[in-house]
């Protein structure tokens, strides 16, 4: 169960202990997607590609979007070993904690997005008068569907601590099946079906059409259902696991 003020509490907790001691303190929330994409502007100079099939607006968006999928699964499998002691004291509200992770992974979204806009608006996107209506709605989507792959990420960590060891390979084997760097047209048409079980590669691809003032209608109905599971998804969590996780905290 959701309470907005613990929640509000516990996200302005984890993005103070993420930047406090940071050089560039909350600049880094823009930084990290800037530095990611500025590799690849190199890359494909090198290569001679002129810019990314979705444009520097929406690969920028994409790298970000990516970064806040991949980042709310690394954070989540070590959540309840790190705060172990906060379990105990909010218990037995844990996914209030875990939304306040997913919600602290969301940030370079939040960093880069005008700038997303302001590229695709330079480079002749024309925004349509539905885009903010498009994004609160992957931003709800995106944090539903998240916080229920976190939550049983965090949940099965307490019991399987080898799951945080394969944090690195399973978030690079999803890279690859997210159209970041590149168009969703290079895989095969019988695979693109499948694709759409990924939420990485769902939500990469709505919020690009969003910036490009499309409305998506397979999308945006993929990223509804990827929400609608998410939060069953995170309601079967508490419920079977709350015994365990007691016992934890």
């Amino acid at each position: 169960m959701i309470d907005l003020d613990l929640l509000r509490v516990l996200t302005q907790k984890d993005l103070r202990v993420r930047y406090r001691s940071a050089l560039l303190g909350y600049l880094w929330a823009a930084a990290s997607p800037l530095i990611f994409a500025a590799i690849y502007f190199v890359a494909f100079r090198t290569l001679g590609v002129r810019r990314p099939a979705a444009g520097w607006g929406g690969f920028l968006l994409g790298v970000a979007v990516w970064q806040w999928t991949a980042g709310a699964y690394a954070s989540s499998v070590t959540l309840y070993a790190r705060n172990s002691t906060l379990l105990r004291r909010i218990a037995p509200r844990w996914t209030n904690h875990v939304t306040a992770c997913v919600l602290c992974e969301a940030a370079p979204v939040a960093a880069v997005l005008p700038l997303g806009v302001a590229i695709a608006v330079a480079q002749g996107s024309t925004p349509s008068f539905l885009a903010p209506a498009a994004i609160l709605f992957l931003a709800a989507a995106q944090t539903a569907a998240l916080t229920g792959w976190a939550s049983a990420a965090a949940a099965v960590s307490v019991v399987v601590r080898d799951l945080e060891r394969l944090t690195g390979p399973l978030t690079t084997a999803l890279f690859f099946l997210t159209p970041v760097a590149f168009d969703r047209a290079i895989f095969p048409a019988a695979a693109q079906a499948w694709l759409a079980f990924n939420p990485a590669f769902v939500f990469v691809e709505a919020w690009r059409a969003a910036l490009a003032g499309t409305l998506d209608m397979p999308l945006t109905v993929a990223a509804a259902l990827h929400a609608a599971f998410g939060i069953a998804l995170t309601a079967a969590v508490e419920r079977l696991c709350a015994p365990r996780l007691a016992e934890y905290a």
